[in-house]
């Protein structure tokens, strides 16, 4: 049995890890896992982050990755709460608790969650700084992590029928984000391609985000998700900057 939430409020670990063991007396191992806002290593601290996600597809996503960690592994009990909206250092991030017969199996299976949520799950990260803020991706210490459950070969088989791109339309005083499916071919074909190429199929995807647009926009600002490339991103928005500006 599994419980997935994503929700603004906190959580509370104890409670929730409590419900997770009621009335079972075939639990031998109970692994849970908080992550917490920090404020960041070096000079300039992060003052507070924005976690956005796009509803439905994100637990959508995540159930699927739960499924898989339950084929994986014999599982008793799975809880994944996610928190979205603006947290500061200190707030609850997320909570992965597992309960297994075996604690073999609890700790591997909290680990690949957690790898699969830092790395490839749906959401979008905005970092505060002082007087500056900065969309940030999965460090390359976590994409290494990843890679024990999901090795490039397989990594770029999942793309196929699961990439998205996250764009920023910002038209007058607001801004509305939507997410589109995105050719699942420019992004498998990206990575290792030569420049002329990339330019190519960073071209066609801002195009195709271009002309889905409704009513006047003045600007896009993309975000590629399961790329593993933070360049096509900069690609894509560099080439919808000059598609505006024609």
């Amino acid at each position: 049995m599994a419980t997935i939430r994503l929700q603004q409020e906190d959580f509370d670990a104890a409670a929730e890890t409590a419900a997770l063991m009621r009335r079972r007396a075939d639990i031998g191992a109970l692994v849970t896992f908080t992550g917490i806002c920090r404020s960041g290593d070096g000079s300039e601290r992060i003052a507070a982050m924005t976690l956005e996600h796009y509803p439905g597809m994100a637990e959508a996503e995540i159930a699927r990755h739960v499924a898989e960690a339950e084929q994986r592994w014999p599982l008793i009990g799975v809880t994944v709460i996610h928190r979205h909206g603006r947290l500061v250092p200190g707030d609850n991030i997320v909570l992965v608790a597992i309960a297994a017969r075996h604690r073999g199996d609890a700790f591997a299976a909290a680990e690949f969650l957690m790898d699969y949520l830092k790395t490839r799950a749906p959401f979008w990260k905005q970092e505060e700084r002082a007087g500056s803020t900065a969309w940030v991706a999965a460090t390359e210490a976590d994409d290494a992590a990843a890679e024990r459950w999901w090795p490039s070969a397989m990594y770029r088989a999942s793309i196929a029928s699961n990439s998205w791109v996250r764009v920023s339309m910002v038209a007058s005083s607001s801004t509305r984000h939507r997410v589109w499916p995105i050719p699942s071919s420019a992004v498998a074909s990206y990575s290792g391609a030569p420049v002329a190429t990339r330019t190519r199929i960073s071209r066609t995807v801002a195009e195709a985000l271009y002309a889905s647009k409704t009513g006047p926009v003045w600007a896009f600002s993309a975000v590629i998700w399961r790329t593993r490339s933070s360049s096509l991103s900069g690609r894509v928005n560099s080439c919808l900057r000059m598609r505006f500006a024609s």
